[in-house]
């Protein structure tokens, strides 16, 4: 149990969008992060998630100008706010295998966003060729769901009607 509690897995994810580093970087305990950074990149022909729509394309398009805008005033770090959320970056995620258990278990859930759980899944599938403690789903499958807003996924069990006593 004390090697899964110390031991750090790295993994390397390229092509995350700036969301899913928003969404994956609330993890805090056993867990750290490195992404390519906004303030000294100067994104030239970027890629984007989500990009083959081609009114999404559209409107990175647009935001991207804007971008280029703010660098050319030579204040990249102004330009950074004008950069789109899809965009895609580098990040490298090192974890111990409780956090990577947690994280599959909470960012698998259809709450996510299509991109995390996409992510997710595959580093889960690398994962549980280790070990049968990764091999697990969103809490909701065990459990029932906890969440406030429910996903109503097809994972979520039927609910429970309570009624109330008179007493």
């Amino acid at each position: 149990r004390n090697c899964f509690s110390l031991n750090m897995i790295p993994f390397v994810v390229i092509g995350a969008s700036r969301r899913f580093l928003a969404q994956i970087t609330r993890h805090q305990v056993g867990i750290s992060f490195m992404s390519t950074s906004l303030q000294y990149c100067a994104w030239k022909d970027p890629t984007f998630y989500g990009d083959e729509d081609p009114d999404v394309k559209e409107a990175y398009d647009l935001q991207m100008k804007i971008y280029a805008m703010a660098l050319e005033a030579n204040n990249s770090d102004i330009a950074g706010y004008f950069a789109p959320e899809g965009l895609q970056g580098a990040l490298i995620i090192s974890a111990t295998p409780w956090e990577w258990r947690h994280i599959i278990q909470l960012r698998t859930c259809k709450r996510n966003t299509p991109e995390t759980i996409e992510i997710i899944n595959m580093i889960k599938d690398v994962l549980v060729q280790y070990s049968k403690v990764f091999d697990t789903g969103p809490g909701c499958t065990e459990e029932g769901c906890k969440e406030v807003m429910k996903c109503r996924g097809k994972n979520q069990p039927q609910s429970v009607s309570i009624q109330k006593s008179n007493i």
